[in-house]
């Protein structure tokens, strides 16, 4: 006698077909959720900067730290099915702030890029700007005060560059740094790129209290001469986060900053010590996830 068993083979196949479906279902649901609010990430890829920003499944990256770690990340903060990123910071021409960004292009579709027009000679740097080429990226000069508005409440006020560096000599490419003050709603958050002392002064001394944040991603991994008392007197967050590398080679953070923000009592995280840290904002209150 002969059992015709396919119609249980079909009964199985389809139940997890229904089931691969709700499950596909349920994580849309769960990313448009996490949509409603404002996502901070400072990704944790070693001794540099990347920070992934995420609202309203618009993505936004500062820096890309040096090599592929930026992708490892980026898979765990954005959805696996979003390969786009609207807006991207390259705060300057430093291998680990803008290195990651040679795998990001290859990997992501990238809708305007954000940088001065300070270069270095370096061959590696040359190979960026080609990927860029080859990528058709918009790419966007910054080199005045200028307010960037991304969607909805969210936006950026630029405080650094305020000139062209076309035809100069740069003594100190960390000061070409773009230092911008992202603002959403009732929540601020203060980058600084490697932003060391002497440009927080000038910056300060032109702006002042406008560079008052919530959040301040330390400026230079934590160097002994990227952050000073009066100017995070004056920036006065709440929470502190400083991106570097663990063991790295330049003894980042220093003690003498790490000493500065015990001392103003504010709240510090580290990407050696935390791994990536995400914050989630409402627009009034914000939380560590």
């Amino acid at each position: 006698m002969i059992i015709n068993r396919r119609p249980n083979r079909n009964i199985f196949l389809f139940f997890i077909l229904l089931l691969l479906v709700i499950s596909i279902l349920t994580w849309q649901a769960v990313f448009h959720i996490q949509d409603d609010n404002l996502q901070i990430n400072f990704l944790d890829v070693g001794q540099g900067d990347s920070i992934h920003i995420r609202k309203n499944n618009i993505d936004i990256l500062i820096d890309a730290g040096d090599g592929k770690r930026v992708l490892e990340e980026l898979g765990k903060t954005m959805p696996f099915y979003d390969r786009t990123i609207e807006c991207v910071f390259l705060t300057h021409p430093h291998l680990d702030h803008y290195g990651g960004m040679i795998e990001l292009v290859a990997n992501y579709e990238i809708e305007k890029l954000y940088m001065s027009d300070a270069v270095v000679d370096s061959d590696s740097y040359v190979e960026f700007i080609r990927q860029l080429e080859i990528n058709n990226i918009a790419i966007d000069f910054i080199h005045n005060y200028e307010k960037i508005d991304i969607v909805d409440d969210l936006y950026f006020i630029i405080f650094n560059p305020t000139e062209s560096y076309i035809g100069k000599k740069i003594s100190n490419v960390n000061n070409t740094s773009i230092v911008k003050k992202m603002n959403y709603k009732n929540i601020s958050v203060l980058f600084t790129g490697d932003a060391e002392n002497d440009l927080q002064s000038a910056i300060l001394s032109i702006h002042g209290n406008r560079l008052k944040s919530d959040i301040y991603k330390v400026s230079h991994h934590g160097s002994k001469n990227a952050t000073n008392h009066d100017f995070l007197q004056i920036v006065n967050p709440e929470i502190a986060v400083i991106p570097v590398g663990t063991n790295n080679r330049f003894g980042h953070p220093h003690d003498e900053t790490l000493n500065l923000l015990e001392l103003f009592e504010i709240r510090t995280f580290r990407t050696d010590i935390d791994g990536t840290i995400t914050f989630i904002s409402d627009g009034i209150n914000f939380w560590r996830k």
